[in-house]
């Protein structure tokens, strides 16, 4: 249940940093040195007005895979990032909210729109509107713990943050989930949202990869996720994907 920083939108790297402690990047200090630049960055690219165009903050994997295995899994958010995540998750349940006000009108566009997404010939709107409250509810009650490179599931190349296996929260692993723009970090929330409310459960049960509906910036709302097969209502990021364009088209 893992979201794969190769995932992000908008992936060309603009922020690339060196580490010389032993935990490889990946401890609270690390990360509170690089923080400030990083959510001001994001900041500026998500500013109304703004004419840049949202790029991730990259971080070289050799500094964020463990070098000292004795790292704890768990590690403290600063000050700084709990702050950033507020802002984020506030931001993610705002979206989904609107989301779900949408879904819920009857405007007839919703159905044309989830028909797109998901790639279905009919629509049960009514299953669409419960989904989407029951991730809205996980954006709600979820913790969100502090996944270090000592955790097993964060100390993987890419990985920016996963559901625990019981669905009992969200881990967000640092630095590389701080990497990402606000705009990023908010669909990563909504997307492990999604497996806490169990979608995509049957790709978990076979051990099978997860596929994304947004590796192409460039893809819109009146495109299909034409690179995901099979059901994509069991697809987590097609329900990710769905939640945006319907809060922005509303």
């Amino acid at each position: 249940m893992k979201t794969s920083a190769t995932a992000f939108p908008f992936g060309a790297p603009s922020l690339q940093r060196k580490s010389q402690c032993a935990c490889g990047g990946g401890c609270p200090r690390c990360s509170e040195r690089g923080q400030s630049l990083m959510a001001r960055k994001a900041a500026d690219e998500t500013s109304p007005g703004s004419t840049q165009q949202p790029q991730v903050g990259y971080v070289p994997e050799e500094i964020t895979i463990c070098l000292d295995r004795n790292v704890p899994p768990r590690c403290h958010f600063t000050s700084r990032q709990e702050r950033l995540l507020s802002l984020v998750r506030y931001d993610a349940r705002s979206v989904t909210s609107r989301a779900l006000l949408a879904v819920s009108s009857g405007d007839p566009y919703m159905a044309t729109l989830a028909r797109r997404i998901f790639q279905v010939s009919d629509v049960d709107m009514q299953a669409i509107a419960n989904t989407v409250a029951n991730i809205l509810d996980k954006l709600r009650a979820l913790p969100l713990a502090c996944g270090s490179c000592g955790d097993d599931d964060c100390n993987v190349a890419g990985v920016v943050a996963y559901t625990e296996s019981d669905l009992s929260g969200i881990v967000i692993c640092q630095p590389r989930f701080f990497a990402g723009n606000l705009v990023q970090q908010r669909r990563t929330l909504i997307h492990e949202a999604g497996h806490g409310a169990g979608i995509d459960q049957g790709r978990v049960t076979r051990g099978a990869a997860e596929t994304y509906c947004r590796e192409d910036s460039s893809v819109q709302c009146v495109d299909p996720c034409g690179n995901i097969s099979g059901d994509l209502r069991q697809n987590v990021d097609a329900w990710a994907r769905f939640i945006e364009c319907a809060a922005f088209s509303y």
